[in-house]
């Protein structure tokens, strides 16, 4: 089930007793819980709308069932909400129990479990895959990742471009959790209606760790040291050197990872869209990147990611500062 099909049914007359709501989708959650909220009426809502977390132990799981299991005081809609985002599985007890309300629900009640990454092995999981109750939210292909980010940040009334998208990605990364974090962060400052620009997102978004800072790797690996160097001194004034490193070192695995692609792919031709597709990038980064790969060989790339392996190790095992180590890094990159 989508989370547009759960928002739908929730409300309706189709209701079920159960829902398992699953996936690494922040906002696609986010959504659902919202839904589950405004199925309960707004008269009634403090009687029949109860939110609890999961319980690390069995014992403290019978509250949750007593709420299931009372009747509404008022002809509406009754609504439990389990968050057990923290945990993949749960208690045993509490597996038993949920999986036998799935079967032979005591009340007209709705029990709505959050769990990010439930174990498919257990009881619960499989009950409410077998009654098909479970909401799936999962995360866009990376390919189209851009435009999520975009209507994350148009869901904080920020609207941004397809490009602000990318480099805010290429700077925060790809993690979920941290770009909605990043929309919460900007939509109280400059605030909602406030236009962005580049220059602001390289002010106050951080670099993350799967962050990739194209204004300074396409340089180096292209050999302009004096376009590239200017931008990585401004990073490094503003940013720990650590993050920067991993930043340069996500672009060269990438380019290792293409011209690997390519390499293998001269016997078995494919088309752009098809690479893309099964490279997990867009089709004109994808373009940028195989450009940029064919002018190194594979032991260049691994040479390079070599380097950064010792700047890595440099840093916690010399004393030379961070920032010198990365300076130096760069310049032998660029050359």
């Amino acid at each position: 089930m989508t989370p547009e099909e759960f928002c739908q049914e929730i409300k309706g007359p189709r209701r079920q007793s159960f829902y398992l709501i699953k996936g690494p989708d922040p906002m696609a959650r986010k959504k659902c819980l919202q839904a589950a909220r405004e199925a309960v009426d707004e008269d009634s809502f403090d009687f029949n709308f109860s939110s609890f977390q999961f319980p690390a132990k069995d014992d403290d799981f019978e509250e949750i069932m007593n709420a299931a299991s009372t009747s509404s005081l008022f002809p509406s809609v009754k609504i439990v909400l389990i968050k057990a985002m923290g945990l993949s599985k749960a208690p045993a007890k509490a597996s038993e129990a949920l999986a036998d309300w799935i079967a032979k629900p005591l009340t007209d009640a709705t029990i709505v479990l959050q769990m990010e990454s439930p174990d498919e092995r257990q009881k619960l999981h499989k009950a409410a895959k077998a009654a098909e109750r479970l909401v799936l939210c999962p995360l866009p292909e990376k390919r189209q990742l851009h435009a999520w980010v975009r209507a994350v940040f148009k869901s904080y009334s920020l609207n941004i471009d397809e490009s602000l998208a990318r480099q805010i990605i290429a700077r925060a990364g790809d993690d979920p959790e941290v770009l909605v974090g990043e929309a919460e962060k900007l939509s109280l400052y400059p605030g909602p209606g406030q236009p962005l620009t580049p220059e602001l997102i390289k002010e106050l978004i951080a670099l993350g760790p799967s962050s990739e800072i194209y204004e300074v790797s396409e340089p180096l690996a292209g050999g302009d040291l004096a376009k590239a160097l200017p931008t990585l001194l401004s990073l490094l004034s503003e940013n720990d050197p650590r993050p920067v490193l991993s930043a340069l070192g996500t672009y060269y695995r990438r380019l290792l990872k293409v011209k690997v692609y390519f390499e293998a792919a001269r016997t078995h031709p494919r088309n752009l869209g098809a690479a893309a597709a099964e490279l997990g990038l867009n089709p004109f980064y994808l373009e940028k990147l195989k450009a940029r790969s064919a002018t190194f060989t594979l032991e260049e790339l691994r040479e390079a990611l070599e380097k950064m392996e010792r700047a890595y190790r440099a840093f916690v095992t010399t004393s030379v500062p961070p920032q010198i180590t990365l300076e130096e890094l760069a310049v032998s990159l660029g050359l």
